[in-house]
């Protein structure tokens, strides 16, 4: 699940041998690492071919065509493995679905290596057969699994989407989790139309919730269960709200009666999430839990269905998705009063809107990236979110705003001389080019500076990064893509070093 795997998000940059990728006369990486790199690899090539479509790959040899895979590989005969020195690795998507259908992109299976070529381990109890092999997941992550857990992954996965293709029904879990996406996506486009102001309620979610176009006839009332919980599901009837005034305030208060759902967000302006992936923002209430498979304990357990603040859906156990809970509600409430955001998040923040910028810029310049951020500043209108006040803030780390004039319009060469944030961009390289690179980072905090904060019982220091906008360029609106990430200093200077060379290596390509 997102909320137990934090740590296994987008895993390769913490699985890759930044270090050895950096330097051509290294040795090459384990057999192991090297095939969690290749899983990734795919996995990576579908979540961006599915951003920039708006629908899965229909086969590897569409993300071949489309050169989001790297050239060392090659499409399979049967459409559904990439081989790579001659062991293949199994595609699961299908086509016609697109990403926000998918619930709990942190769970779902995408790709893996094949089961007939994989590790031997010490067996134990959990893993009798001494065997693991690589499985990638929707949001980027890979882990080492057992074959046991390899194939009920990949069962779990091919009935989802089967499901979400063919509209048929599936596990009440996947039912919530699907759920508690609609909504939030429901929030995230009642934003796009209202200068990123969350609806003050549940009833204003109805009109910006997605039909499901693969059950016809039953558009409402598809909608209005989306609201009620798992109890209530069975024996609520659903009533047909005539198309009147009357009519649609009898539903919103149909709607706020039952709406199992409860969010800090409401009203907020949703725009101002520094790190939305990590956002929780609307959760079922307390006494809605669902029976949950757990593919490790082998058992169904009681969770509860959560979305974040760019639309992905999970469930988690009671006890830790309340911590979650709780660090969102503070930022939402630090975000409705206006109060400046604590220096990790004000730096995420940051990243997120110059990662637009630069999107923006590539759009308007044949998909170059800039030469330096100084660049941007034609293209970075409108997207200065907490700063439209002080705008030179959005180049500088909070450490960083006391030595500089804040309040005026930065021009290009004030940003040059004062930015503090370190950008790793070539522009002989347009963005397309890093698809299928090593280039897992564009921009980061300066390392010299971490940030620090308690979690755990312990300090930690971190330094937050941003890969390459990928997915940015067909829908210039969206403000929840790209999330920013935070590593340990040392972590993010093997990246940029690896990632800088790959943008290199990719100009003028």
């Amino acid at each position: 699940m997102i909320l137990t795997r934090l740590a296994l998000v987008l895993s390769a940059f913490l699985f890759v041998p930044t270090s050895v990728l950096a330097q051509d006369d290294s040795p090459p990486p384990a057999p192991e690492m090297a095939a969690m790199i290749q899983a990734r690899h795919l996995a990576m090539a579908v979540i961006v071919y599915t951003d920039a479509n708006s629908t899965m790959p229909a086969s590897i040899q569409a993300l071949a065509d489309g050169k989001y895979l790297p050239a060392t590989g090659a499409p399979g005969d049967d459409g559904t493995t990439w081989l790579h020195d001659g062991v293949p690795y199994g595609y699961l998507g299908v086509e016609g679905i697109s990403a926000g259908e998918v619930p709990d992109w942190g769970d779902i299976a995408i790709a893996h290596r094949s089961l007939d070529h994989a590790f031997a381990v010490q067996p134990h109890p959990e893993n009798p057969d001494g065997a693991v092999v690589p499985v990638a997941f929707l949001d980027g992550h890979v882990e080492m699994v057992s074959l046991m857990e390899a194939q009920w992954l990949i069962d779990d996965a091919k009935q989802t989407f089967a499901a979400l293709r063919d509209g048929g029904p599936m596990p009440m879990y996947r039912q919530l989790e699907q759920d508690a996406g609609l909504l939030a996506q429901a929030m995230i486009a009642h934003a796009a139309q209202h200068d990123g102001i969350a609806p003050k309620d549940w009833a204003a979610t109805f009109e910006f919730l997605p039909d499901n176009p693969r059950r016809e006839g039953k558009a409402d009332k598809d909608r209005l269960r989306v609201y009620l919980s798992p109890k209530a599901r069975g024996n609520t009837f659903l009533p047909e709200f005539e198309d009147t005034p009357e009519g649609r305030a009898e539903r919103d208060q149909w709607i706020n009666a039952r709406s199992m759902w409860r969010s800090d967000a409401l009203g907020t302006n949703l725009w101002r999430v520094p790190n939305p992936i990590f956002t929780v923002m609307l959760h079922a209430r307390a006494d809605a839990w669902v029976e949950a498979p757990d593919r490790r304990k082998r058992q169904h357990v009681r969770r509860l269905a959560f979305a974040t603040a760019d639309g992905r859906a999970d469930t988690a156990e009671s006890e830790l998705l309340e911590v979650r809970v709780h660090e969102a509600r503070d930022l939402f409430e630090t975000i409705r009063d206006g109060d400046p955001l604590p220096p990790l998040n004000d730096a995420m923040h940051d990243l997120r809107i110059l990662s637009k910028a630069i999107a923006a810029y590539a759009r308007a310049n044949q998909g170059f990236l800039p030469p330096d951020l100084g660049e941007v500043m034609p293209y970075i209108d409108g997207l200065w979110g907490i700063h439209e006040r002080e705008p030179a803030r959005v180049f500088l780390i909070r450490a960083d705003e006391n030595e500089a004039s804040v309040t005026q319009i930065p021009d290009a060469q004030w940003i040059r001389d004062h930015c503090s944030y370190v950008y790793l961009g070539n522009p002989k390289t347009r963005l397309r080019d890093l698809r299928g690179s090593n280039a897992t980072m564009l921009l980061h905090a300066p390392t010299d500076k971490p940030f620090e904060f308690r979690a755990f019982g312990g300090v930690r220091r971190r330094v937050p990064m941003i890969g390459p906008p990928l997915g940015l360029p067909r829908n210039p609106g969206d403000h929840f893509a790209n999330s920013p990430f935070a590593f340990p200093p040392e972590d993010i200077v093997e990246q940029a070093e690896a990632s800088r060379k790959a943008i290199n290596d990719a100009a003028g390509g």
